[in-house]
């Protein structure tokens, strides 16, 4: 049985690099003496990890809009609990004023 031939990611991205330059698979397959049928799994799997990564991406979009959406919540009611301290306080001093 022969072993597996095991290729850093540096090589897969080297391979994979030409593929998207222009050159086919088996042009490239052939190149670096490899098989065609690995060639296109690097292919899928860097194509799977990219909408992975797009995925995640979308996430966090959506996460930092509703974190955009919720400070500027906070903000308005920061503002309208400051207004309504301010009216508490301004009667507070009139319920004073008349008693007093």
């Amino acid at each position: 049985m022969l072993a597996r031939r095991v290729f850093s990611k540096e090589f897969k991205k080297k391979v994979l690099d030409e593929v998207a330059s222009g050159k086919s698979i088996a042009e490239v397959s052939h190149q670096y003496g490899l098989n065609k049928s690995s060639v296109y799994e690097w292919n899928a799997e860097v194509s799977r990890e990219f909408e992975r990564v797009l995925v995640a991406q979308k996430y966090l979009d959506e996460l930092q809009l509703k974190i955009f959406r919720l400070n500027r919540l906070v903000t308005h009611l920061s503002a309208e609990n400051n207004a309504l301290r301010k009216s508490w306080g301004f009667r507070q001093q009139r319920s004073e004023n008349k008693r007093g």
